[in-house]
């Protein structure tokens, strides 16, 4: 015997880790066991700051990663973390040299303020007088 299938399809919200996922759900008879039966299928989830409903595809993935005919898309390459790590160490080392150069103009800015400040104050004393 077959199952009958009511017309009826449902959305059912559910909330896990602040994030609202939207499924449809179909109830079908089973007239051999006398019991329903339902099933879900994942729509995709709800953008909170927009209320709208994002599609995702099979399995949970936005179908942005899926070629237009339907095959499964490339798997990503894996970033090459040695060259990642050789350019961040060569930023860091840049970074220091600039550090250094502009400790050293501070401080020569310093010495040029105290300079000026024993100046200013031998300015002051024959202002006074």
């Amino acid at each position: 015997m077959k199952c009958g299938k009511s017309h009826d399809v449902t959305k059912s919200l559910k909330q896990k880790r602040d994030v609202t996922h939207v499924y449809e759900s179909q109830s079908k008879w089973d007239p051999e066991k006398k019991q329903s039966k339902s099933t879900r299928k994942l729509i995709g989830k709800i953008d909170p700051k927009t209320g709208e409903i994002i599609q995702t595809g099979p399995r949970g993935r936005k179908k942005s990663r899926r070629k237009k005919n339907g095959e499964a898309a490339t798997p990503e390459k894996k970033p090459n973390y040695k060259s990642l790590y050789l350019k961040s160490q060569e930023e860091i080392k840049e970074q220091n040299d600039m550090i250094i150069e502009l400790k050293i103009r501070v401080a020569d800015l310093e010495i040029e303020l105290r300079s000026e400040r024993g100046i200013l104050a031998q300015i002051r004393e024959l202002a006074n007088k």
